[in-house]
């Protein structure tokens, strides 16, 4: 797995030219959420967290494989100490 810091740093500054509303089209599935955030070292860590799920099995194909991913990413983020309580 790798990150491009300077593409996140740069992805960031051009989702922050945006607003929200553009930014939440469904069809962009999990990167619409990612998006959202404007941080470079907050999305990274999302992406680490993200990336080591789809390595040990888990995908987000469906809308339930979805919400269990989104559900384990955030659980995790809160025990690292990434992710407000």
């Amino acid at each position: 797995m790798m990150i491009d810091v300077p593409y996140v740093i740069r992805a960031c500054q051009d989702d922050a030219k945006y607003s929200h509303s553009d930014l939440e089209d469904e069809d962009r599935g999990v990167s619409a959420a990612m998006a959202m955030v404007m941080d470079p070292e907050e999305r990274i860590n999302m992406l680490l967290v993200h990336g080591m799920l789809h390595l040990v099995g888990y995908d987000h194909i469906d809308d339930d494989d979805y919400q269990l991913m989104v559900a384990k990413e955030e659980e995790i983020l809160r025990l690292l100490g990434k992710k407000a309580e």
